[in-house]
């Protein structure tokens, strides 16, 4: 996590995404793959509405 938390040469991530991102960490297992399921169906409707340019 050291490239999201600031360090590296992508260390300009939003801090409330970052946060988010630690807080999905402390999830337990089961909430936080309910929760990436969730984001990933949403990221894949949003980038084919992105390429079929909806």
């Amino acid at each position: 996590m050291d490239y999201i938390g600031g360090e590296g040469t992508s260390a300009s991530f939003d801090k409330k995404i970052v946060k988010k991102i630690q807080e999905i960490e402390d999830l337990p297992e089961n909430d936080r793959t309910h929760l990436l399921v969730i984001i990933d169906a949403f990221l894949r409707d949003a980038n084919a509405r992105k390429a079929y340019g909806q």
